[in-house]
Parts: C-alpha cells; structure tokens; sequence
C-alpha cells in the first residue's frame, strides 16, 4: 500500500508482575491497519487478544509491563507515549473496539 497506516503496532510484548514472579502474556505482536479498513483480532481464550487491545488503548492494569522495545503508532503518533489527558481525547471517538454479544456466540 502506497499510504502510511493510520494504526501501526510493532513488538507490542506485555507481561504482568504478579506474586510468583512475571509472566509473559503477549509477545511480538505486530500489525497495520489502514485508513478504511476494519480489524478484527481473534484467536482462542487466552491467546492475548483483549491485552492487546487493552494496551492500544492504555487501559491495561497497574501491574502490566508494556516491554521498551513495543511500540503503538496512531497517525504517526506514539499512544505509548501520549499522557492520559490526550489519551481520554483518543479512546471511544478516534479508537474503539467492539465486543461480540454472548448470545451472537450460541
């Protein structure tokens, strides 16, 4: 594609401090979405996809580790490096995501 992606993840790698020590939950995840396109992200229970999403958005817990070598671009923008403040501006009218209705999944 000649145009730059208007999200782009690169390394996103998150692991979570907890009381036995840390644990690796999503590792070198890497993708491009580009101006009218819809990303669906699945895979089975547990595989990362809500810490990934999660991460996007900068609504991960406080115990979460996003590694240095991640990184989050929106519209050449790093969002890993974007305060809360401009955060709240982003989430919900510049990125969303969606979830499935429980009874969609029957």
């Amino acid at each position: 594609m000649s145009q730059a992606p208007i999200l782009s993840v690169r390394d996103l790698s998150v692991s979570f401090t907890t009381n036995d020590g840390i644990v690796d939950a999503v590792k070198q995840v890497n993708f491009d979405l580009y101006a009218g396109e819809t990303l669906a992200i699945v895979g089975e229970s547990g595989s990362g996809k809500s810490v990934s999403t999660n991460a996007l958005m900068q609504i991960l817990p406080n115990n979460a580790i996003i590694h240095s070598d991640s990184s989050i671009a929106f519209n050449g923008r790093s969002l890993l490096e974007m305060d809360d403040k401009a955060m709240q501006k982003i989430r919900g009218d510049r990125i969303g995501m969606t979830l499935p209705r429980t009874d969609d999944l029957t």
